[in-house]
């Protein structure tokens, strides 16, 4: 049997909570207008490295008194720098100086400009920045600054050409340098019979007397000591297919005849020596390949060769005979 059905709806009849009301003050702030970050993202790798498990630095602090002295307030230095030359010296093992201090006014003299303090050895001078035996040194001979001339060797600190028999030692006239000169005072007519003593023109000196030629008596001059060292020639040829020599290198001629050198000159530069007959005509010459002189007088005139001879007649070297 079915139970009859209410039409009249249910009544609630359970208690509502109070209803909660919002009491806060209206934010009235400026709404935030700024640009929004639109940068790239940080993409890096993470810092996966170990983390510092070192000890701690637990030290003392240091506690030391500040330094409050005074400032140096002065002027800079304005002096010029010191540019002289450094001293190499051996060192100052003297005693300290403890005098009172120097309180005079700046000394403002020039700087050293001496040479370097050398300290040379035993039998050794000092010449400048050089230490240099006196004795044997031929641009310091005897002292500093004496220089041997060309030829001359420093011995016991002075100089010489070192001559030997029958040549003698002669003084250099007017010569910056120090030294002698070789002369054969048997023949040579600017120092016959001595140093210094030269014959007049058309004298010859013999035996280291001048005398007058009135007759050519024979004159024996390296390397023609004999008479028939000579051949009658108008001409002497050197260098080339001849080599170091002069061909003849004993010629004789006639006063007044003209006498030809032919050869290459700028090889074999052509002197004229000083032994023999004084007023030797035969020129120095250094370049072209023929020269000729007359001789007007007779005597004899020896030359040679700057390059491969010598005035004494060594080498490269010969002799005109001008006969009356």
């Amino acid at each position: 049997m079915l139970a009859a059905c209410s039409s009249s709806p249910a009544t609630d009849a359970g208690t509502d909570a109070a209803t909660i009301t919002d009491n806060g003050g209206t934010d009235s702030g400026s709404a935030d207008a700024g640009t929004i970050d639109a940068g790239t993202i940080d993409a890096g790798t993470i810092d996966v490295g170990t983390i510092d498990a070192g000890t701690i630095d637990a030290g003392t602090i240091d506690a030391g008194t500040i330094d409050a002295g005074t400032i140096d307030v002065g002027p800079g230095d304005t002096g010029t720098i010191d540019a002289g030359t450094i001293d190499i010296g051996p060192g100052d093992t003297g005693t300290i100086d403890i005098g009172p201090v120097d309180s005079g006014p700046t000394d403002s003299g020039p700087g050293d400009s001496g040479a370097p303090d050398v300290a040379c050895p035993a039998l050794r001078t000092q010449c400048g920045d050089r230490c240099v035996d006196t004795q044997t040194a031929a641009t310091d001979c005897g002292a500093c600054g004496r220089t041997c001339c060309a030829g001359n060797v420093c011995s016991a600190g002075v100089c010489s050409p070192g001559c030997s028999a029958p040549l003698s030692a002669c003084a250099l006239g007017g010569s910056t340098c120090l030294g002698s000169v070789c002369r054969n005072l048997s023949n040579d007519p600017t120092n016959c019979g001595a140093c210094g003593r030269a014959c007049t023109t058309g004298q010859v000196c013999n035996t280291g007397t001048c005398q007058a030629m009135t007759t050519l008596e024979f004159m024996p001059l390296a390397p023609c000591n004999l008479p028939s060292d000579y051949a009658d020639s108008g001409t002497v040829n050197f260098g080339g297919a001849l080599g170091n020599v002069y061909s003849p290198r004993c010629v004789r001629v006639r006063a007044g005849t003209r006498i030809t050198f032919s050869g290459d000159f700028a090889s074999h530069p052509l002197r004229p020596s000083t032994r023999g007959t004084s007023g030797n005509l035969i020129p120095a010459t250094n370049t072209g390949d023929r020269a000729g002189i007359i001789f007007g007088s007779p005597g004899f005139f020896p030359f040679y060769c700057q390059f491969h001879g010598d005035g004494s007649g060594g080498g490269m070297a010969g002799v005109v005979q001008v006969m009356p």
